[in-house]
């Protein structure tokens, strides 16, 4: 992978070296996002993961420091940024495969929903199928929640799950998540009140959510 992917630094060309030797590991994506966001004292920032890994079991975003140095301020505020979304676009994820097919319109075309269905009834059964078993009971909200192993199915969902995040305000939040949130009740209390809870996810993801609680 080192000789597919650029890089910025040695500690990147080592990490890179990495991904060859692990049978998990599908792929990487160098520099996939910017992240903008403001801090708690009201600075506007942006931060660009050094990379994505397509994991066989979820994607990771990396970002690679020399051990020898400290880490910046700034770039633990990053990193926050970047744990904060990606814990956020899991949970949103979640309630679009729960809130199926009440969220098909909100599909990016025609041929995207069409990805996305298939992979909402595979996660349906296989809610049903763990939720029958004794003792996989726990494992079920995994139905929803694990990120898409498909990359087009992975692009898509997380595509319309960014779209509703980027609601402007709460208000316009509360109209976008607030129906997935609500038909996501009627698949399992038990499990869309897990998601929604889910440790990491932000302030202003709780405060929609947890508007509709059951």
């Amino acid at each position: 992978m080192e000789s597919q992917h650029g890089f910025e630094g040695l500690e990147e060309r080592k990490f890179l070296r990495v991904p060859d030797f692990a049978g998990a590991v599908r792929g990487v994506v160098p520099q996939s996002l910017r992240l903008r966001f403001t801090t708690v004292g009201g600075r506007a920032r942006s931060h660009i993961p050094d990379c994505l890994a397509v994991m066989q079991g979820g994607w990771w975003l990396v970002d690679v420091r020399p051990v020898h140095l400290a880490v910046k301020a700034e770039d633990r505020a990053g990193f926050a940024a970047a744990r904060e979304l990606a814990v956020d676009l899991r949970v949103v994820t979640a309630l679009i495969f729960m809130a199926w097919p009440a969220t098909g319109i909100r599909a990016a075309t025609p041929e995207l929903a069409r990805a996305l269905g298939e992979e909402a009834r595979q996660r349906q059964l296989d809610y049903v199928e763990r939720s029958a078993v004794p003792g996989k009971q726990a494992s079920a909200t995994k139905s929803y929640s694990d990120p898409p192993a498909i990359p087009l199915v992975a692009a898509a969902v997380f595509e319309m799950a960014d779209r509703l995040l980027r609601s402007p305000d709460e208000s316009a939040a509360s109209a976008a998540l607030g129906p997935p949130a609500a038909e996501a009740r009627y698949v399992s209390r038990k499990v869309g009140y897990s998601i929604r809870r889910g440790p990491g996810t932000s302030t202003a993801l709780q405060t929609v959510l947890l508007a509709h609680h059951p």
